[in-house]
C-alpha cells in the first residue's frame, strides 16, 4: 500500500512505531494542557519548563533529521518526484520553511562520510571533540 508520499507502507515495525507515536502524541498533549496556563509557574519553574522545552526540540530535530536521512537514502524524495527539500517540505508541513532546509541539507551532508561527525553529532546531540551537549563552536 502506498503512503501519500510515494514510499511503501508497512514494514518489520509498523505496529509498534505507530503505538510509540501514539504514546509520544498522548504525552505531547498531556504536557501541552498541563502547562497550558505559564501564568501559574514560579519564576524558577518558567526557566525549568524552556529549558526542558529547549531540549525536547533539540531532540525532536535530531530524529527529524535520521528519519529525513533514511528517507532521502531510500530515494523517496525522487520516488515522489520532489528534490530532497520539496520532500521534507512535503511530509513536514508544519515545519517553517527554513527548518526545512537545514533538516534536508543535514540529512543529505549525513550520507557522505566525510560528515560521519555531523551525523553522529546530530543524532546524539553531543560534539565529537568535547562530548558536550551542542556544538562546541568548533
Amino acid at each position: 500500500m502506498k503512503s501519500g508520499w510515494g514510499s511503501e507502507a508497512g514494514g518489520g515495525h509498523a505496529e509498534g512505531t505507530s503505538a510509540l507515536l501514539a504514546g509520544l502524541a498522548d504525552s505531547l498533549d498531556r504536557s501541552a494542557t498541563a502547562l497550558a496556563s505559564p501564568a501559574l509557574l514560579q519564576e524558577s519553574e518558567l526557566g525549568d519548563v524552556l529549558g526542558a522545552l529547549d531540549r525536547v526540540a533539540a531532540r525532536t530535530h535530531a530524529l527529524l533529521v535520521a528519519v529525513a536521512r533514511e528517507g532521502l537514502a531510500r530515494g523517496l524524495h525522487q520516488e515522489a518526484g520532489f528534490s530532497e527539500v520539496d520532500w521534507v517540505r512535503l511530509v513536514c508541513p508544519g515545519l517553517a520553511s527554513r527548518t526545512a532546509i537545514e533538516i534536508a541539507m543535514v540529512a543529505r551532508a549525513a550520507q557522505q562520510r566525510v560528515h560521519v561527525p555531523l551525523a553522529d553529532a546530530s543524532r546524539t546531540g553531543r560534539c565529537r571533540c568535547t562530548g558536550r551537549r551542542r556544538s562546541c563552536g568548533r
